[in-house]
C-alpha cells in the first residue's frame, strides 16, 4: 500500500508542477484527485493545508520512494552496487568469453566496469546517440562511436560493459543487465540501425563533460568515396565476416537469464521498476524528454521480468504499478518519443547539410540540364582541359568533369576604371561524375587574364550548389 502512496504522490508532485506541454493527460488528472485524497491522512487537517505543504510533504515522499530498495538493503541503509568488490569483479573479466565480450582497450575503457558511478557515466554520451537511434524508429543512420582512431557501435559498448558488471555480481546490478537487454531487443526489432556498411552511416566524436561543454562532432566515413561505411574489421567487437554479434549478445542474454532467476530477488525488480516509472515522470516534469523517453525504454524489459520472476508477489502495489505503466505506455510515453524523434530528424537534417558542405557538396537536388546558350567543341574542350588539370577548385572527393554546357553566348570583358581590358571571363555549368556512379551539376565562372597582347591561361572557380542530373 505504501508504494502504491509513493506513486500517486510523485504523479501528484508532477502534476501541480506541468504546463500543457507535458502533455500527462488523464492519467495524472486521475492522479492528482487520488493523491489528494491520500495526502489527507498524512497529517492532521491536511485538508486545509496550502499547495506549497502538500507538495513539500509529497516531494519528501517520492524521495522515499525513489531511493527505495528491497527489505535488506533498507536495513542496512547501503546501495547494493558499494557492496561490490571490484577486486572480484576484474578477476570475473579473465573468465568471459571473448568470442562474444570485447576486450578492453584504451580507447574505449569503458567496455568494462572498474569505477562503478565514473565508468557508468562515461556511456552516457552513447545513451544519447541510442536514444535518437530507437526514437527514430529505423529513419536515423547508423552512427559508429569513435575513439582515436578506433570504432565501436554504442550499442555494443553498453551490453559489453552491462552484461560483463551483472555476470558477476546479478544480485546488486539488476538495473544494468535490464539497460543492456533493452538495447539487444532495441536492435532486434530494427530500432537501432546497424547498417554500418552503409555510406550514410555517421562517425561521432564526443568530447565535453564534467566542467566543459559537451560536444558532439558528426562526420561522414572517409571510406565512402570507396563506396562503403566500415567493414566488420574496421568495428571494435564487430563479428567476423559472415557473424552476427546480434545472435551472439542474444545468447549470451539467455545464458545471463539463468543468473537473473536464481539471484535478483523479487522486489528489487519491482523496485527497480517503480524506480524507474517515477523517474519518467520526474524527467517530463522538468521538460528532460531525452532521459525520461530513455528510461521509459528500460520498463518494457523490467514489467516482463516482474511478470515472469519466479518468486513474483502479485500484491495490490504489483498489480497497480503495472497499470499505471501501461496508461503511461499508452498515453504518455509515445507523445515524449515524438518530440525526441522530431528534434533528432531536424538536427539530423543540419548534421547532413554539414556534412555535406564540408565535402563540397551542398544541397543535392534534381535539376535539369540547361541547353546550351552556344555549341563552340574547341572552347568547350579547353575548359574541360583546364577543369580536369585541377585549375578549378574542386573538392577532393574523386569527381570527375566529363562535360561542360556554355551558358553565355560571348565572353564579357572585365575592364579597369579606366576602360582597359584586364581579363575576360564567362559563366558555364559542368556536369561531373562522383565515385557512386551518380551525375551532378554545378555552376563554374572561367576567367583569363590580358597583358596587353595576350591572354593567358584559363582559371576558374566553381559556385553555387551542386545538383543532380541525368546524364548519359
Amino acid at each position: 500500500m505504501k508504494t502504491k502512496l509513493f506513486i500517486l504522490i510523485a504523479l501528484f508532485v508532477a502534476v501541480c508542477s506541468f504546463s500543457a506541454e507535458a502533455q500527462l493527460g488523464g492519467l495524472l488528472n486521475k492522479a492528482k484527485d487520488l493523491a489528494k485524497d491520500k495526502t489527507k491522512n498524512i497529517a492532521e487537517d491536511k485538508v486545509t493545508d496550502t499547495k506549497d505543504k502538500v507538495e513539500d510533504k509529497a516531494k519528501d515522499a517520492v524521495n522515499q520512494a525513489t531511493n527505495s530498495t528491497d527489505d535488506t538493503d533498507k536495513a542496512n541503509n547501503q546501495d547494493p552496487i558499494a557492496t561490490i568488490s571490484m577486486a572480484e569483479l576484474k578477476e570475473s573479466y579473465k573468465k568471459l568469453n571473448y568470442d562474444i565480450y570485447i576486450p578492453a582497450s584504451k580507447s574505449f575503457r569503458f567496455l568494462f566496469t572498474y569505477k562503478i558511478y565514473e565508468d557508468n557515466e562515461e556511456l552516457d554520451p552513447l545513451r544519447t546517440l541510442l536514444l535518437k537511434m530507437i526514437a527514430s524508429g529505423g529513419e536515423s543512420p547508423c552512427i559508429v562511436y569513435k575513439g582515436y582512431q578506433i570504432f565501436v557501435l554504442p550499442a555494443d559498448a553498453i551490453i559489453n560493459a552491462s552484461f560483463a558488471l551483472f555476470q558477476a555480481f546479478p544480485a546488486e546490478t539488476y538495473p544494468f543487465f535490464m539497460e543492456a537487454r533493452m538495447l539487444i531487443h532495441a536492435m532486434d526489432e530494427g530500432k537501432i540501425n546497424l547498417d554500418y556498411e552503409n555510406t550514410n552511416t555517421l562517425v561521432v566524436n564526443y568530447s565535453g563533460g564534467g566542467y566543459g561543454p559537451e560536444r558532439y562532432e558528426y562526420d561522414r566515413s572517409k571510406n565512402v568515396e570507396k563506396g562503403f561505411g566500415f567493414k566488420s574489421n574496421m568495428i571494435v567487437g564487430a563479428p567476423k565476416e559472415g557473424g552476427n554479434k546480434l545472435a551472439q549478445w542474444k545468447s549470451e542474454e539467455a545464458r545471463l537469464m539463468k543468473l537473473f532467476r536464481e539471484n535478483v530477488p523479487f522486489e528489487r525488480v519491482k523496485n527497480t521498476f517503480i524506480n524507474t516509472m517515477i523517474a519518467t515522470v520526474n524527467y517530463s516534469k522538468e521538460k528532460d524528454w531525452n532521459n525520461g523517453v530513455y528510461e521509459s525504454y528500460k520498463l518494457a524489459v523490467a514489467a516482463e521480468d516482474m511478470k515472469s520472476h519466479p518468486n513474483k508477489i502479485e500484491d495490490e502495489d504489483y498489480t497497480y504499478a503495472l497499470q499505471t505503466y501501461e496508461q503511461l505506455k499508452t498515453n504518455n510515453y509515445p507523445k515524449w518519443e515524438a518530440v525526441v524523434k522530431k528534434n533528432w530528424m531536424e538536427e539530423y537534417d543540419f548534421i547532413k547539410k554539414d556534412i555535406n558542405r564540408t565535402y563540397g557538396i551542398y544541397e543535392i537536388v534534381k535539376a535539369e540540364i540547361p541547353k546550351p546558350a552556344v555549341r563552340d567543341a574547341k572552347l568547350e574542350a579547353q575548359l574541360l582541359a583546364a577543369t580536369n588539370s585541377m585549375l578549378i577548385n574542386w573538392p577532393n572527393d574523386g569527381r570527375i568533369p566529363v562535360k561542360v554546357i556554355l551558358t553565355e553566348v560571348n565572353w564579357k570583358h572585365q575592364r579597369n576604371a579606366f576602360g582597359v581590358i584586364l581579363g575576360r571571363g564567362r559563366n558555364a555549368k559542368v556536369i561531373y561524375k562522383m565515385p557512386n556512379g551518380k551525375y551532378y551539376m554545378r555552376d563554374a565562372y572561367y576567367n583569363q587574364d590580358f597583358d596587353g597582347v595576350n591572354y593567358g591561361p584559363i582559371k576558374g572557380n566553381t559556385i553555387g550548389y551542386d545538383y543532380i542530373v541525368d546524364y548519359k
